[in-house]
């Protein structure tokens, strides 16, 4: 380094972030002060321009490498690890057309690999959240490890989103293994934990432990919570009216697979009023609608993909306080079961549960899952018929893969192997998908294509390319799939292929069937 890079008046980050990567400066005074006033999307684009030419929202296939660039480059210039977490965050909070936004999924397999490494570095991450966005975040280095950390932090710091955190985990071992240890809780130790239980009603030994509570404890205040839970009346609910006008803002949406980009190009037509006030509201009032319809959507998915339940009670009693829900759940099918057993597929219809004929069922005890389509055997063929129902994500006619017997035996999938693509069509079909390429560590160049998604690191192996070179030709080989902590110690030496290869029998069905619809899709097999 042999002078200080400062930017030149009138000059944009991409005319800059070319002058410095063409030339030999020291950046750490640019750095430290575009941090001081978070400029992080001004960093965006100044480190794309490391790996392209132009900078263009749609190129994604550099994410990876114009990250790890900036890293570098805060590490060169002794930036703090404060200060560097404070950038990746705004990552999540960025919005879809941002530069920032294209850092996802490097942002994930950061903070993933930190918590890992070191719990104490998640609960420091959640007393600093203020929007719930790092608890999805601390899952994904296992469910297990992500539970634990998440009821420790709910028990013992003062972070924000409870409900949120407590959604997610619900009826885990971990909490249960709490029972034992209510006693030597702190008072406001107790609530936390009871309201966690109460989440529970499937679980014996959590309906028992709340009616021991209930007789059994000292504090007015957790006995009230408790009263007011478990009287409410669940059997009747039914939705509420909703205005016509509203609703209205909602049904554009439920249309079938391309539902993203229907909410992308949703605009709502101006008011007969010339009224600028009243034309502002109903724009706010859109974007709101947007928002609420793509976390709704996500959250469903998620919950398919995961097979995570909802008692019976409380799936109810969501669809009565939640619209948006309710008008979702009104075109999904739904599994039913009674403690570990699957009764039969159900749907929902004016804020009652029935079978897929239309028959009530008695929901006491019970549990509802948004049934994944692995589900759907031949008993429920006639699901196959509903062409005509607009479902807000592809589920009754949703492609699905098992693995073969050869797969389990030798725990890798060959399913698309020889299929040979152009490295223009590989990055196309993988933009917007999670996977990502990454090197070889032995070779340095791109060999490999990563995701991942609940703990589970799918990677599938392909023959080495030239990432500049759209039209050559790259060969896809065996997948294979690891449990994220395996890979996490491999990763801190570069040597994260010779992590244990996770035993496809233990992957949830549903995640590997997702798994293979993407590549299905990437290799077009």
């Amino acid at each position: 380094m042999n002078n200080n890079f400062s930017e030149k008046a009138g000059e944009t980050a991409v005319e800059a972030g070319k002058r410095f990567f063409e030339g030999e400066y020291d950046a750490t005074d640019f750095i430290k002060k575009k941090l001081k006033k978070g400029d992080y999307e001004y960093l965006a684009v100044f480190a794309q321009t490391a790996v392209a030419p132009v900078i263009d929202y749609r190129l994604v296939e550099d994410s990876e490498k114009s990250f790890r660039i900036l890293m570098e480059l805060f590490d060169r210039c002794n930036i703090t690890e404060d200060a560097k977490e404070k950038l990746i965050y705004s990552v999540y909070k960025a919005s879809e057309k941002s530069m920032l936004k294209r850092w996802t999924d490097s942002a994930d397999e950061y903070f993933a690999r930190k918590i890992f490494a070191n719990p104490g570095f998640a609960y420091t991450l959640l007393k600093k959240d203020t929007t719930g966005l790092a608890y999805p975040l601390i899952l994904q280095v296992g469910k297990s490890r992500g539970e634990e950390i998440i009821v420790k932090a709910l028990l013992t710091f003062n972070v924000a989103n409870r409900a949120k955190a407590r959604r997610l985990i619900y009826g885990s071992r971990v909490a249960i293994s709490l029972i034992s240890a209510y006693e030597e809780m702190n008072v406001r130790q107790r609530g936390e934990f009871v309201r966690l239980m109460l989440l529970d009603k499937r679980n014996p030994e959590s309906v028992q432990f709340i009616k021991d509570v209930y007789y059994g404890e000292s504090s007015k205040r957790i006995v009230n919570a408790i009263r007011k839970e478990i009287i409410t009346p669940y059997a009747h609910l039914q939705p509420q009216e909703y205005r016509e006008d509203e609703k209205s803002l909602y049904s554009p949406f439920f249309c079938g697979r391309n539902y993203k980009i229907r909410i992308k190009n949703f605009k709502v037509k101006k008011a007969v009023s010339q009224d600028l006030e009243v034309n502002t509201q109903i724009k706010k009032r859109a974007a709101l609608v947007k928002a609420e319809l793509k976390a709704c959507i996500n959250d469903l998915f998620d919950r398919m993909v995961s097979c995570s339940r909802w008692p019976a009670e409380m799936f109810l009693e969501r669809l009565n306080e939640d619209k948006l829900f309710y008008y979702m759940c009104d075109k999904l099918f739904f599994a039913m079961y009674n403690g570990e057993y699957f009764e039969d597929i159900v749907i929902v219809s004016d804020g009652k549960i029935l079978t897929a004929d239309g028959k009530r069922v008695n929901i006491e005890n019970k549990q509802i899952m948004l049934a994944h389509p692995l589900m759907f055997s031949g008993r429920y063929a006639y699901l196959t018929m509903q062409n005509d129902l607009n479902q807000p994500f592809a589920q009754i006619d949703r492609p699905v893969f098992v693995p073969s017997d050869t797969d389990r035996t030798f725990n890798y999938v060959n399913r698309f192997s020889g299929s040979v693509i152009t490295v223009g069509q590989l990055k196309k079909r993988t933009r917007g998908t999670g996977f990502h390429l990454k090197r070889d560590t032995s070779t340095g160049d791109f060999g490999w294509l990563a995701m991942l998604w609940q703990g589970v690191y799918c990677v599938a192996k392909l023959s080495e390319f030239d990432e500049n070179d759209n039209d050559g030709f790259v060969r896809a080989e065996r997948i294979q799939f690891y449990e994220f902590k395996d890979v996490a110690k491999k990763m801190d030496n570069g040597k994260w292929e010779s992590a244990k290869v996770m035993p496809i029998s233990n992957i949830n069905p549903a995640l590997f069937s997702e798994f293979m619809l993407i590549l299905s899709g990437v290799f077009g097999a």
